[in-house]
């Protein structure tokens, strides 16, 4: 575990996070900070787990990290119990290609949930910005994770449920799916 997070005074600038009520700004530090969490801003954990660690009731965290997630501050896969803040490394970038090496020695402890191959996505595409050094380390990874699947309007109800069946993910429950980047949302 690494113990170590960078957390921006600039979030108190931030568009929606001054805005939300104490518990699920507290939430949303705890989970930013707590013992399951890693460099990687991707981790298992239960929404009991994290409540658990944090000595509240599941009722009372659940409350927050429910906001957080109506917010966009993180994401979550109720059935791999993976959570993710989508915006971690662009905040906590490593430091150099060998800090990300190590770093990716927590990938295999994530499960196989739709959101991470979200993130392998969100990973390649930001080791493309901070250069050549860093998509080497990338490319170490396995290369398994396709382009995650959009349902579009042009798509026949005969695409969509082929999709459906043969997806290894169709169990899961993600948790706000919405990708888009509007807002602070750190």
């Amino acid at each position: 575990m690494i113990k170590y997070r960078k957390v921006k005074c600039m979030i108190w600038n931030d568009n929606k996070f001054p805005f939300l009520d104490d518990d699920t700004q507290l939430v949303w530090f705890h989970a930013y900070t707590c013992p399951f969490s890693n460099g990687l801003g991707m981790f298992l954990a239960s929404v009991e787990a994290l409540a658990a660690n944090k000595r509240w009731s599941v009722e009372r965290y659940s409350k927050g990290f429910e906001n957080l997630i109506a917010n966009d501050f993180i994401r979550f896969d109720e059935g791999y119990q993976v959570v993710w803040f989508p915006k971690f490394l662009m905040h906590n970038k490593p430091e150099n290609p060998n800090s990300l090496k190590g770093l990716l020695k927590f990938w295999s402890d994530i499960p196989e949930s739709p959101l991470k191959t979200e993130f392998y996505h969100t990973l390649g595409a930001l080791c493309n910005e901070w250069g050549d050094n860093f998509v080497k380390v990338f490319e170490t990874l396995p290369k398994r994770y396709p382009k995650p699947i959009r349902n579009t309007e042009t798509e026949t109800e005969t695409d969509t449920d082929t999709e459906t069946e043969n997806s290894p993910y169709q169990e899961s429950k993600l948790i706000n799916i919405n990708t888009s980047n509007s807002g602070g949302a750190f």
